[in-house]
């Protein structure tokens, strides 16, 4: 019964939320790097403004958003770090370009526990198209495919907007999705379908913030219509929050040159879920 599952949740998620700050577990890095070819450049210090206010230590990683191959590799090699001491990374952007760099460690941290990972993007966009050398926020995720990924352990939650060169590949490569009309028509069965996909194995989840409808957020370069409620996305992280292999969470695409103050607090309020 559905009651049984959101019992378990919750007792889940108090559980795992007291380990984290009781254990010192967690590894809460603000990275503001972008590489989105100008457009995304608001996103820069967003990690760092969501942080303010909340009572958790964070470290800033210092990148040179005009060396894009240097960017990539410290965001890399201090992720990785976060793995291999078993913390538990959260990482703030910055655009989804930094998931590229964060999502490989994730990767390769796996591979060092001889474990399996899943990937969980939330995201109006499937950033599939077809990656430069240093993937931008657009290809992030299609570059770390072709880097090993198995697209088995993929799942992009929310996305409403797809070219076709992204839907030829996501038929391609039978990329499951999850629709906003999927979520709103079965919220607590969606549930169940992601609790028994990421049973037995880590868990990253990717969260651009533009995956949010418009009606609640305006601080982010490309607005979707149709999207997920600050409620729904809200639901779903506390619901990963309750997994015990969370290993890694990230916040992305908070444009300050675009927000009127309110989607930063939303930022804010999805962090609350994972470090309460």
């Amino acid at each position: 019964m559905h009651w049984q599952f959101l019992f378990r949740l919750s007792l889940d998620s108090i559980y795992f939320l007291l380990k984290m700050v009781n254990n010192d577990n967690i590894c809460v890095l603000n990275i503001p790097g972008v590489n989105g070819l100008g457009v995304t450049v608001g996103t820069r210090d967003s990690g760092k403004k969501v942080l303010k206010g909340l009572d958790v230590d964070f470290e800033t990683v210092d990148v040179d958003n005009f060396n894009v191959e240097n960017q990539e590799r410290v965001i890399y090699e201090r992720a990785l770090k976060c793995f291999e001491n078993n913390k538990i990374g959260l990482f703030l952007g910055g655009d989804h370009s930094i998931s590229y760099s964060t999502c490989k460690a994730f990767l390769e941290g796996c591979k060092l526990k001889d474990s399996e990972g899943v990937l969980i993007v939330f995201d109006a966009h499937v950033d599939l198209m077809i990656p430069m050398k240093n993937p931008t926020h657009e290809e992030w995720l299609r570059a770390l495919i072709e880097k090993g990924f198995d697209v088995e352990n993929i799942v992009i939650i929310g996305a409403r907007k797809v070219y076709d060169q992204e839907k030829e590949f996501l038929e391609k490569n039978k990329i499951k999705m999850i629709s906003v009309e999927e979520i709103r028509e079965d919220r607590l069965g969606v549930f169940d379908w992601l609790k028994d996909f990421c049973n037995g194995k880590e868990i990253y989840v990717s969260l651009d913030i533009d995956v949010i409808d418009p009606e609640f957020v305006k601080g982010t370069h490309y607005l979707e219509p149709s999207g997920l409620s600050v409620d729904e996305v809200e639901y779903f992280v506390e619901m990963f929050g309750g997994f015990e292999s969370l290993r890694g969470f990230d916040l992305v695409e908070i444009n300050l040159d675009k927000d009127d103050g309110n989607t930063v607090e939303i930022g804010r309020g999805i962090l609350r879920r994972i470090l309460r």
